[in-house]
Order: C-alpha cells, then structure tokens, then sequence
C-alpha cells in the first residue's frame, strides 16, 4: 500500500505527473545547460523517472515470479490487474477531471514497457483497457466519460474494444457487424472476434455499420457505441487458446438484437471509423513497445534436421495428442506443411502415402471441392493443400480432376475475385489459392484471368503492397499471395518492384527476424513470406540474409525438434515448414531447393513442368 499512496497522494494534492507536451517542455528547458549546445535534453523528467522505476520495481516483485504460473495455466491474472490498480500503473491516460492521471503516450510507453518485459499476458490484459478507453476520452460527452471513465478509477474494472470480426481486422472498413436505428434506441447483429479482455469486460467499445449501403464511404458507414458488458442479447464466447499471452482473455462475442441507447452513441451517427482510427493512433505506440526479441547467446546456430523430422513423423502419429486434435480444423493444410518439409529435407518416405491418399479421398466433396477434414465444408485453401500434396507424391488421378477445376471457377466472381467458399469471403489470398490450384493441374484457361488480375491489382496500395480487398492495409501474408498470383499470371510486369522491395525489407528487425507489418513482433513464418517475395521480385539480396538466417535457427528447438514462430515458444508443423523452406530460400545445402512461389520442392514443378514467372 505504501508504494499505492505515492502515486496516489499526487493526485490528491494536485500533482500531475508529467504529462502535458507543455509540462516536458519546460523540464527539457529546465535541463538545458546539461544538453550542450542543442538546448534540449532528451532525459527522463524526475517525475518520469520515479513511475519507471515503480513500474520496474511492481514487474520485478510482483508480476516475473508468477508469470510463467499465469501462461501455463491460461488463468485471467485479476489479483496483479488488482495490484498494478491500486499502484496506478493502469488506466493512467485517463484525465485527471474523470479521476486518472493524465499521462502522455510516452509516459504510458515508460510503464508499458517495464510490465511487458515481465509478462506480455499479464501486460496485454492491462493494456487492452487503454485501447478500449481510448474512443471514449477522445470523442465521449462529459456524461460518457463521467460514467464509463469514471468507474475505471473507482475501482478494478475491465473493459474492451470490439472492433475485429472474422473477415475484417486490420481492414476495419469491411466490418459487417450492423446497427439499426428503432425509436430512441439502436438494435445490434453481428459477430466481433479476437476481442481481449472479452470475457471479463464492465462495458465494450463497439463499432458497427449504421449506413447499409455498401458504396457508403467508411468515414460515413460505421457508428460507435459504448455497450454496457451485461446488456442482453450479448453471448460471449469460450476462451481461445493462444500460442503466447495464454492469460491475456481472448473471445469470440456475438450481438444478438442488442438494444443499445442513442444516449450511448459517441459523438454523432458516422462518426465511428474516424473514432476507432483515433483510438489506434492514440494506443498503439505503447501498445508495441516489445518489437523485437533478444537472441541468447547459447540459442541454437546449426540445422537440427534429424530432430525436425522425427518431430514431424511423430506427430501425425499421436491421433489422441490434444494437440492433434485441437488442429483438426486445419487438417488439410497441416498435412501438406508436414509433408512439404519432409520431402524438402529428404524424408518423405517416412511418411503414410497410402492413409494420406485415402484421407484426400475422402474430404473431396461431390462440389469437386476439399474440405479441411472429413465432415468440414469445402474451402479454396484446402483444395490447394489437397492438389498440393497429390502433386508431391505425383498422385493426381487419385482424385476427380474436373469436378476440382469446375469448383474453383464457381467461386470467380463477377469483379474477378474469388470467394473462399460458399460464404463468399473475399480475399486475394483466395486469388492465390484459386491461379495456384490450377496452375498445378495445368487448366489456368478455365477462369477469366484477365479479370482476375485486374482485382488483384486494384488491391495495390501507394507503398507497393498489397492488402485483402482493395483499399485494406498492406501485410506480408498478401504481398505473397499476390506475387505468386502475379507471377502465375505471367503479369509480375505490373509491379513496382523497387517500391515493394523497399516495403518488404523494411520488415527486418534489428534481431535478423521479419515481421509482417510495421510495429509487430519478428515471427518464423515471415521468413517464407517476406524473403519469398522478395526472391520473386528479384530482391532478395537487399536483405540481411546472415542475420535472418541467425534468427530462423534460434527459434528451433533443440529437444523436440520442429520450429516455433520466435525463439522459446511452442513448436509447430506451420513454423517447421516456413523455417525450412526459408534457409532454403537463404541457400541452406542441407535442404532441397524450394520454388517461391508455390512452397514446393523445385523438382516436383519441374516434374510436373511448371516453372512461374520470377523477377531479376
């Protein structure tokens, strides 16, 4: 408590912690004849000083020797959400009139950071409350704040900001959660995914589409709203299972005719988009202090490839491991990762051929598509990994050839897209999937491939890249598929390739990893997507490859085997393949050559004669 009173008595006596950009100016200035002949110091204010060290001192004490506790058993970490309250480690950025502290963003960073190094979890449970704050202290009416702000500084209370769905997160204008005005109130359908804090959240942030028309332009469509947690209608979802942050509480949540209040409707009708950009703009710098990882020095430096795959025999094999299990919604693509990797290190013979041919056989449905797993709907993606794994073990007339290509040309659509399924998703990764598909079965002329490369162009933004839908932010994941698409389509001519290189290099960390999008965690898998397209454009020598490759096989273990996405977390058949196939792309000799447009062994395309497009 004593630690508790320090911040508190601040607050009490009229004490802000420096905050204000005026309040910094004036220690900077204060400072000045120790900044030399700048005149600006770019030291921490005492006040600064003193919450980074109790911010330090509560992570060191309170929040390391329970962490490792909190991640493996998944518990929601309330009795250190509990403490970090009463010290006000939490909701700082909350005005002072509402009962906060006021503090700028890089005063929030400087705690931010110091209860990230402890635990990620535990620090993203504590920091989705800034996010979720965040609509309401920028564009909330005295009465929101006082209600909803106010209460957070009252007493220990959670709240979230439920923007994501299934088919639009970075692209929030897709959103397709709707809101309809009836008399004084506003009633809500639809469907929020991915939502931190979902399961223990007082009130949501939440952002709906209020004009249906969808050529409305997003800064007019999508209305925000603040949702109390316990309104009905509201069904909150089981706790997913995370592969890092195991306690941070992550949930589906479905609004099911949610009756909201006009009174509850932040700033005005259609203002919703420019507030949730607001919100991002105002949480991300402290909500991305931890960007990169430290490689140790005693991290794993040589290919482990006996380990790697032992690692992927077995694990098909375990039919009762709850990991196996769990995966069964990816069965499809999880089998084609594993046998990927095999073959590109030469085992693939230790693979089932003839339990993995039957199991192809009977997730084809009688549409001509395949479905993830036996009983799952048909899927693009999967019908992919279906073609893909049949043309590693040249096993193609296994399956009904024509009923596959009549099934992807149903899914064109009028614009040149494709849908992913049924559903009708749309997403250039689908485009990918639809050219690769039959790329490999050698009947690209059953689809109109002028329109189709038409849509993926239009999907090209002003950095070179590319995203989902046309207008969607760039990331890694799609500049690959529309490359490959591009180069399948024989139109790579299109492309800025400088520009796209610049982009893609960009993604390297001082650690050697890439990530996917600017102010995100380096990650195994972007190895394959980044470095792949960067061979396709012809720039991968722009790239650092030592100190990549120094990353990839620090994120090996070396007790299991198989690769995980950074290193010291958990294994998987994914990061195994994009591990390997990316030392491939790097020139490792222990491997096979990888083609980097399909992620398959050189000589099964030249088998099957299918060499695509690639830049110099």
């Amino acid at each position: 408590m004593l630690l508790s009173k320090v911040f508190r008595a601040g607050l009490q006596s009229g004490i802000r912690l420096q905050s204000s950009s005026a309040a910094t100016a004036k220690a900077a200035a204060a400072s000045s004849s120790n900044a030399g002949s700048l005149g600006f110091s770019f030291e921490l204010t005492d006040q600064q000083k003193e919450f980074q060290q109790l911010a330090r001192k509560f992570a060191r004490e309170e929040m390391i020797p329970v962490a490792a506790a909190y991640d493996r058993s998944g518990e929601y970490p309330f009795p250190i959400i509990k403490k970090a309250w009463e010290l006000g480690l939490i909701n700082g950025h909350i005005p002072q009139e509402y009962g906060g502290m006021g503090l700028s963003i890089f005063d929030s960073c400087l705690i931010t950071e110091e209860l990230a190094y402890a635990c990620t979890g535990m620090q993203t449970a504590m920091e989705a409350n800034s996010l979720g704050q965040m609509p309401v202290i920028i564009a909330g009416n005295d009465a929101q704040k006082k209600k909803y702000l106010g209460r957070m500084t009252e007493e220990p209370l959670m709240c979230a900001y439920c923007v994501t769905e299934p088919g639009a997160g970075s692209d929030v204008a897709n959103i397709k959660t709707r809101a309809v005005r009836v008399g004084d109130d506003y009633v809500v359908n639809g469907q929020k995914m991915w939502i931190t804090n979902g399961g223990k959240a007082n009130w949501f942030f939440l952002l709906a589409r209020t004009n249906l028309d969808p050529k409305c332009p997003a800064g007019k469509a999508f209305t925000g709203f603040i949702v109390d947690a316990d309104t009905p209608g509201i069904q909150v979802g089981r706790k997913e299972m995370n592969m890092g942050q195991r306690c941070s509480d992550t949930r589906g949540i479905t609004f099911e005719d949610v009756r909201i209040p006009k009174e509850n409707v932040l700033i005005t009708e259609g203002a919703g988009f420019k507030i949730a950009m607001g919100a991002f703009d105002n949480t991300r710098p402290p909500g991305t202090q931890i960007k990169d990882v430290i490689l140790k020095p005693d991290a794993p430096s040589a290919l482990l490839l006996d380990k790697h795959a032992d690692y992927i025999a077995a694990y098909g094999s375990k039919k009762d491991d709850y990991e196996y299990t769990l995966s069964e919604y990816l069965r499809m693509s999880g089998i084609y990762w594993g046998l990927t990797v095999m073959d590109l290190m030469g085992q693939l013979h230790r693979m089932n051929l003839q339990e993995i041919i039957d199991f192809i056989k009977a997730c084809q449905h009688d549409c001509g598509g395949f479905s993830a797993s036996i009983g799952h709907d048909p899927h693009l993606l999967y019908t992919l990994s279906a073609v893909q794994i049949l043309c590693l073990y040249d096993s193609l007339d296994a399956i009904d050839v024509d009923k596959v290509v009549e099934y992807v040309k149903g899914l064109q659509q009028e614009d040149g897209s494709f849908a992913g399924d049924k559903w009708g998703e749309i997403d250039t990764r689908f485009s990918f999937c639809a050219v690769a598909t039959l790329a490999l079965l050698g009947k690209m002329d059953m689809i109109n491939v002028d329109r189709a490369v038409e849509f993926v162009l239009s999907c090209m933004n002003f950095d070179g890249g590319f995203g989902c839908r046309p207008g969607s932010e760039s990331h890694a994941g799609q500049i690959y598929c529309c490359t490959g698409f591009l180069s399948l389509t024989g139109q790579l001519h299109q492309l800025n390739a400088d520009l796209l290189g610049w982009w893609l290099c960009e993604r390297q960390l001082p650690s050697g990893g890439l990530n996917g999008r600017p102010e995100k965690l380096p990650d195994v898998c972007y190895s394959w997507w980044v470095l792949a397209s960067l061979k396709i454009i012809g720039r991968i020598h722009w790239i650092d490859k030592s100190r990549l490759r120094q990353f990839i096989l620090a994120c090996q273990d070396e007790e299991t085997g198989g690769f995980a996405d950074r290193p010291g977390d958990m294994v998987d058949p994914f990061h195994t393949l994009f591990g390997v196939a990316g030392l491939s792309l790097l020139g490792e000799e222990q491997v096979k050559a990888v083609n980097p447009v399909l992620c398959m062994p050189e000589d099964v395309l030249q088998r099957i004669g299918l060499q695509p497009d690639l830049l110099s």
